[in-house]
């Protein structure tokens, strides 16, 4: 679904503000605004397919979205999030790969930002602050990867489950009176995966972690209480 034009004012205004918009120079935003498209996603629905030709970068105004690699059997062999003001793909294009790395379906609602790619690789060759902003983006994402990483060799399913959870909370939790909860529904299935142990063991974890009044699971929502 398409935005309304009221709405994608409001967005390019917003847009403007972000450390990418405000390096640009005049010509160079006027030719940005004049390619920047706006769109709304539902709820499970899929925005890009791993392996499909690279279009267009987009950028995360609104809602969450999961992004899944798959291995050549077609299994999950990698995931992360997306939340607000994150721009992807951007590792891939700077490397010169306009192909997309993996498959990005919407968590939430969400509202996305795109732009052709050509002209993104465009504006971060003849914009150096353009660029320096694109690679701290990348830091971002390299450092997202490594917290998400760090459960791989521990051998205690208790403790990587933990862990994870951490990673959650501190990277897209939302405050809330009860303390924080995760945005966007993740099954434990999905959360066994992520973590890397059976989904029977993690829901037990999970099961244990709430009678302890230590996490909270509401409709496939992760609730991290405040500190007592």
């Amino acid at each position: 679904m398409m935005i309304n034009p009221e709405e994608k004012q409001k967005y390019i205004d917003y847009l403007a503000q972000t450390r990418e918009g405000q390096v640009l120079t005049s010509d160079e935003r006027k030719k940005a605004l004049a390619y920047l498209k706006f769109k709304k996603v539902g709820k499970g629905q899929r925005l890009i397919e791993q392996y499909e030709e690279g279009r267009y970068v987009f950028f995360v105004k609104e809602g969450f979205f999961k992004a899944s690699v798959f291995d050549k059997d077609e299994e999950t062999a990698y995931v992360t999030f997306y939340c607000p003001d994150r721009v992807f793909p951007v590792k891939e294009i700077l490397s010169g790969n306009y192909h997309y790395g993996y498959t990005v379906i919407a968590l939430t609602e969400a509202v996305v930002a795109y732009l052709p790619i050509t002209l993104f690789v465009n504006l971060a060759q003849n914009n150096a602050a353009f660029m320096m902003a694109i690679c701290k983006r990348v830091a971002n994402v390299l450092n997202d990867a490594e917290v998400f990483g760090q459960t791989v060799n521990i051998s205690s399913a208790v403790r990587r489950v933990t862990k994870k959870l951490e990673a959650l909370r501190c990277n897209y939790a939302i405050a809330d009176e009860k303390g924080s909860r995760l945005p966007f529904p993740l099954p434990i299935k999905e959360f066994a995966a992520l973590v890397g142990t059976s989904r029977e063991t993690t829901g037990k974890i999970i099961r244990d972690l709430v009678q302890e009044k230590k996490l909270g699971y509401e409709k496939k929502h992760f609730i991290f209480p405040k500190a007592p």
